[in-house]
């Protein structure tokens, strides 16, 4: 058990390098409480501290890294868990002699490094409703002009699994979203999108993304309780499965047959492919969660919205991963809606495992 010091830390920039150390990378869940601590305290000023720090870990990868810093927003984690973490390891503060002036000094410094976040979290939660209103346009074009419900599919093939509510492509589609001032975005065919490959400068700038979603991929609808579709998940002919950027994803999901009140047992699972087995072989209504941490919170929204039914979580055992969240996640939301948590079974013969 840690004891807190009977006065509040006072914890600057500068005791980061320090404090760090003493915190276990290895952990992802711990290692995303320790990015959400320090960009909520320091905004991106603390990027290169954490990338130092997430170095440490032999799994450490810069662009991953990069990618999870900048989608971390406001999520109520603030720097006192990360203080808590390192207490924990066996950090302890160097003791400080502070004048009033050194304190006054640090409090407006903390006031403006605050008022900096806030603005920025403010204009990034803007821009980012506003992208998602866009992108889910252009997905709903995307769907209702370059979609049929009957196609082959080399990846459906290769799973064996049926088509329940997904796209197949008629032709090759761009989706491009521009996020610079323009704020917008759109589709192209043939021609048009030809041409933008053609005109697109290199590099390619940083405010547009796009999605190429090829005649042999299929697109599956991510929507929400009110049936709205926020967006469309790619999974081209080898399986690799690719989401809009600012697409709408937590709390959104696909359904497998159909869910009522009526409903006696509601399954869940990450995948469509998992999703579609678990359909076949038990016919009950089936949701793609899309990822294990969105599993939970649509698990925990059919809950409240169907309370009487049965959750089965089909969840992933990574177990070569040493964190296996899938696992983890899946037993979680289980236990919070009183459901069950399934996995599949391997048999190891010789160097082969058999499910």
């Amino acid at each position: 058990m840690t004891l807190l010091p009977k006065t509040p830390l006072v914890v600057t920039f500068e005791d980061i390098p320090s404090l760090l150390p003493y915190i276990p990378a290895d952990d992802r869940e711990t290692w995303v409480q320790v990015g959400m601590g320090l960009k909520a305290e320091f905004g991106d000023d603390a990027f290169g501290e954490f990338d130092t720090w997430s170095a440490s870990d032999k799994t450490y990868n810069a662009i991953t890294c990069q990618q999870v810093w900048k989608s971390i927003k406001g999520t109520g984690v603030g720097i006192a868990t990360v203080v808590k973490l390192a207490l924990d390891n066996g950090w302890r503060p160097e003791k400080k002699e502070m004048t009033a002036e050194d304190k006054a000094r640090l409090k407006q410094e903390a006031e403006e490094r605050r008022a900096r976040i806030l603005k920025k979290a403010e204009e990034d939660d803007r821009l980012r409703q506003k992208m998602q209103s866009e992108v889910a346009a252009a997905c709903e074009i995307i769907w209702r002009q370059h979609c049929r419900p009957a196609g082959y599919s080399p990846y459906l093939n290769r799973k064996q699994v049926k088509p329940y509510g997904i796209g197949f492509l008629k032709s090759s589609v761009l989706l491009v979203v521009d996020f610079s001032e323009q704020e917008r975005a759109y589709v192209l065919t043939g021609a048009d999108l030809k041409k933008f490959f053609a005109e697109l400068p290199s590099p390619c700038p940083d405010t547009i993304s796009f999605r190429l979603m090829k005649k042999k991929g299929v697109v599956i609808p991510i929507i929400d309780h009110d049936n709205f579709m926020w967006g469309l998940q790619y999974i081209n002919e080898q399986g690799t499965k690719k989401f809009p950027k600012f697409c709408k994803k937590s709390g959104c999901f696909h359904v497998l047959g159909e869910v009522s009140g009526e409903s006696t047992v509601i399954a869940f699972a990450e995948g469509y492919a998992t999703a579609a087995s678990f359909y076949e072989a038990v016919n009950y209504p089936t949701v793609v969660t899309f990822d294990v941490g969105n599993m939970v919170v649509v698990g925990k929204s059919f809950h409240e919205k169907y309370p009487s039914a049965l959750k089965v979580f089909a969840g992933d055992d990574d177990k070569e991963k040493e964190s296996n969240a899938g696992r983890k996640k899946a037993e979680q939301v289980a236990t919070e809606c009183g459901g069950l948590a399934i996995f599949p079974e391997f048999e190891r013969v010789g160097e082969v495992a058999k499910i």
